[in-house]
């Protein structure tokens, strides 16, 4: 599922605060994107319409989880962009980034979980 930058903008508010009440997004989005109250009404029901939210008694929750969103989002920026591959992804990510000692232990750690699941 693809979601537009303006809908994952709004996702990511509402998984910070989940369940909430459409009211209070109202307000956080007037406050955080200076969104009028009907384009997060439309935002409410364009999400709900695919699947992405669920809107029950005006209480608002995602089904769409973050985790998911963020593994298909990025799955699919190494797909469209780097042809699917990882490698090529992380180096051009590094390029010009300096990484701590502590991200670099991360990564090994993470590099080393999955040797050791193959």
């Amino acid at each position: 599922m693809r979601l537009t930058s303006a809908e994952f903008r709004f996702m990511d508010l509402l998984w910070d605060r989940e369940p909430v009440s459409s009211g209070e997004l109202v307000a956080v989005c007037d406050q955080k994107f200076g969104w009028k109250k009907s384009t997060t009404y439309t935002f409410i029901k364009r999400l709900q319409e695919k699947g992405v939210i669920a809107n029950e008694k005006s209480i608002v929750r995602a089904l769409y989880k973050r985790d998911e969103c963020e593994r298909e989002e990025s799955g699919e920026v190494v797909d469209q962009v780097f042809k699917g591959s990882l490698p090529q992804f992380v180096t051009a990510f590094l390029q010009d980034r300096k990484l701590s000692e502590k991200e670099i232990d991360e990564l090994k750690e993470l590099l080393d979980r999955q040797k050791k699941q193959k």
